[in-house]
C-alpha cells in the first residue's frame, strides 16, 4: 500500500514527503474537477439556470405553470413549448422551470426547486394569489405527481407530458385533475400503463 503519489508507508504523516503527496493529491482532485467542468461546458451538459417566463400578454386572469423537466433535458429546451402555450392562452401566464442538478430531478423530490422558482417568480412580480398549475415531462412527471399529491392537493391541474400516473394511484382517486399527453407508440410506455 502506498499513499498518494507512491510514497512508501514508512514515510509517515509527519514527513515532508507525505505532506507533499497529500498536497499533490488535492491538486489532482481540483484539476480533475476543473477538467470535468470544462468538459461539461464544452459539451453543453453543464447545469443550466432556472427559466422564468413572464406573461407575454395581458389576459383575463394571472395564472402560472410550473414545469418539471425530463431526464437530461435542460430547462431552456422547454422555452419554445412554454411560449407557444403562453401565446395560445387567454390568461396572463407565467411559466417557471426549475433547474435540477445534472438536469435530473434527483432526489426524486422536486419541492426545493419548485419553492425556489415560485419565490423567484414572486420576486419578479407574480402575485402570491396566482393560481398555479403543474406540468411534468417524463421522469419529471413521475416525481411531480408525488409532490402534487402530498404538497399541492389544492392545485387546479396537473399535466403529464410523456408520463402517466403511477400504478398505486389507479385504485384511489388522485386529488388533482390530471391530463396525460404522450406518444403511445413511442415504445417507452405501454398503453395499458397509461389507461
Amino acid at each position: 500500500l502506498c499513499p498518494p503519489h507512491g510514497f512508501p508507508l514508512g514515510s509517515g504523516p509527519d514527513s515532508g514527503q507525505w505532506k507533499t503527496g497529500r498536497v499533490l493529491a488535492a491538486l489532482d482532485i481540483i484539476y480533475m474537477e476543473h477538467t470535468l467542468l470544462l468538459l461539461l461546458l464544452i459539451t453543453g451538459l453543464a447545469a443550466a439556470d432556472d427559466v422564468i417566463l413572464k406573461p407575454l400578454k395581458q389576459g383575463a386572469e394571472e395564472v402560472a405553470l410550473i414545469m418539471v423537466q425530463g431526464l437530461l433535458i435542460q430547462p431552456d429546451q422547454y422555452i419554445p413549448l412554454a411560449q407557444s402555450v403562453q401565446n395560445a392562452s387567454n390568461y396572463s401566464l407565467w411559466v417557471g422551470i426549475p433547474q435540477f442538478d445534472g438536469d435530473m430531478v434527483v432526489p426524486v423530490d422536486p419541492s426545493e426547486g419548485i419553492a425556489r422558482i415560485l419565490g423567484s417568480m414572486r420576486d419578479g412580480g407574480m402575485s402570491t394569489a396566482t393560481t398555479v398549475f403543474f406540468a411534468g415531462h417524463s421522469v419529471g412527471g413521475a416525481a411531480l405527481q408525488d409532490y402534487v399529491n402530498s404538497e399541492a392537493k389544492d392545485a387546479p391541474g396537473l399535466i403529464l407530458l410523456g408520463s402517466f400516473l403511477r400504478r398505486w394511484y389507479r385504485n384511489e382517486t388522485y386529488p388533482v385533475p390530471t391530463m396525460t399527453i404522450g406518444g403511445e407508440l413511442d415504445g417507452l410506455a405501454r398503453v395499458t400503463r397509461i389507461m
